[in-house]
This record gives structure tokens, sequence and C-alpha cells, in this order.
């Protein structure tokens, strides 16, 4: 194998990397994303189960410091929290870098959020 050879073979190399990269951290958010969205998904599951007349009383014990126990979202990347009253919920998870660079996320929409109603904020993260 020749230099020139060799060179050519690097500098192929680099540019299958230069593509490659952006790429896989993409797939990598869009994983850890859609993590989160799921274990949104399981704590309105267990907010139906656990209601008994007073959503604020089934929220208790869900979360404890931002994590959940049966959740396997990352806390790293996302801090998950439960606003409750009496008639209505909203369950949020909150990024963390590198979390906060998503695409999906705008700036006046930086938190994914699911309503009691059915409502999921930002729409374009639950698509």
């Amino acid at each position: 194998m020749t230099l020139i050879e060799l060179l050519l073979a690097v500098v192929i190399v680099g540019i299958l990397g230069a593509i490659a990269y952006p790429s896989y951290t993409n797939h990598v958010m869009k994983a850890h994303r859609v993590n989160a969205l799921a274990d949104m998904t399981k704590i309105q599951l267990e907010l139906e189960t656990l209601y008994t007349g007073d959503y604020e009383s089934a929220a208790q014990g869900i979360i404890s410091a931002g994590t959940c126990s049966f959740c396997d979202t990352d806390t790293s990347r996302y801090t998950l929290a439960i606003s409750a009253s009496s008639t209505t919920y909203i369950i949020q998870a909150e990024p963390h870098a590198p979390q906060t660079n998503d695409d999906c996320l705008d700036s006046t929409t930086d938190i994914l959020e699911l309503h009691h109603s059915g409502i999921s904020e930002p729409e374009a993260c639950w698509k």
C-alpha cells in the first residue's frame, strides 16, 4: 500500500465519520426522548389505575425526587414530575443536556407534557 492509498483511505474514513456522527447523535437523542414519552404514558396509566376520585392522592408516591420507580428514563437526560389536583394532572419531563438540543423542542415549549385530557406538548415531539 502506498502513502497516497493510505491517505485516501484516511480521507474516506474521515468523510464517513463526519456524516455518520451527527446522524448517530440524533438517533440517540430521539431514543432517549421516546423512552421518556413511554414512561410518561406509563405514569398516566398508573395515575388512572390509582384514581379514586382524586388525582392528587393518586400521584403521591409515583415520582420521588424526579425519578419514577417503574420508569426506564435516564435521570441524567430527563427529570419527571407530576402536577396534580383533584380533577386534573400534567405529567412533565424536563430535558437536561444534551437532550436540550432536541430539534422537536422549541424555545417556548422546552418541556415535554402530557395532560389528563390527552393533550401532549410539544406536538412535534410526540409524532
